[in-house]
Order: structure tokens, then sequence, then C-alpha cells
């Protein structure tokens, strides 16, 4: 695969090995997809946005207020003393740090699929399997059965542009 220039600073780490950036026609094109889906993804008008703010914001203060209420009858019971606060931080950097990678990956991955399919490259939105060469009206993905959209199907019809033969990305 090759690399994907280090400008685009998260977007690029957290993307890094991902099958479809090797979808683009280009290294020009898959470049200009992920400036446009950083520009997406920070713009605060946008509903994504704050709905990862919240997101991110919710689920460390959640766990704090859990843990306040667990964690101090477990640890209680265990007759620790002076180790709730450590496990309460802990746990609360923790959960920030793994809601906040896991969204964005999650939320960067379809981005990249819609941009492909912008761009006339049929991949399936559920896997990110290369549909190139399949049958119009087939209907499904191959790889995990879901079912394609209108968009996805013209470019079926039209005649996709995916460079190489089709993949599963796991």
């Amino acid at each position: 695969m090759a690399p994907v220039r280090a400008g685009f600073g998260l977007t690029s780490a957290t993307l890094r090995g991902l099958p479809e950036l090797e979808y683009f026609e280009s290294p020009q094109q898959r470049e200009a997809a992920l400036r446009e889906i950083e520009a997406e993804a920070s713009n605060p008008k946008s509903f994504d946005f704050w709905f990862g703010v919240m997101l991110t914001a919710g689920a460390p203060i959640l766990t704090f207020f859990l843990s306040r209420i667990f964690l101090r009858r477990v640890i209680s019971l265990l007759g620790v003393t002076g180790l709730d606060r450590v496990v309460e931080i802990l746990l609360v950097v923790g959960v920030a740090w793994v809601t906040v990678r896991s969204l964005h990956r999650r939320g960067l991955i379809s981005s990249v699929r819609e941009k492909l399919i912008a761009r006339g490259i049929a991949v399936c939105r559920g896997c990110g399997y290369l549909l190139r060469g399949l049958e119009p009206g087939s209907g499904r993905c191959p790889e995990c059965g879901r079912r394609f959209e209108e968009d996805v199907e013209r470019i079926l019809r039209e005649g996709n542009r995916g460079r190489e033969s089709g993949g599963a990305t796991g």
C-alpha cells in the first residue's frame, strides 16, 4: 500500500493500513478525499461534529459517575484504601481515549467509502469490499451480504472505475 502523506495528521494515522485507500484512481485523488474528510470532520456547523463532541465528553463523565458508585463498593470490599481516586482517573482517561479513537476511525472509514462512491468507485458501504466487475443488478455484497443502495447500483450499471478486482477489508 502506498503511504498516506503525513500532512493529514490524525486522519492519516487513524486510517493507516485501510485497504480502501488504495481504491482511489490516483494518489492525488486520495489526498483530495482525505483533505475533504478532514474539513468536514472539523466543521463545527455539522451534526457529526457535535455528536462526536457529546460522545467524547459524555462517555468519560458517565464512567466517572458509575465508577464512583460501583468502584468504591468494590474497593471497600477488598479493604484497599487510597486506591479509588487513581483507579477512577485511569478509568476515565482510558474510556475517553478508547471512545475517541474508535468513533474517529469508524467515522473516517465510512467517509472514505462515501468519497469512493462519489467518485464513481463502487464499494460496499458495510465492509468496504471493492465491487469492480460485479454484475449489475446483483443487489448484495458478495462479502457481507449487505443490500446495495441506488447510487452503488448505478455505478455498477455504468461501469465501475475501481483499480483492483475486489477485496475484503475485514
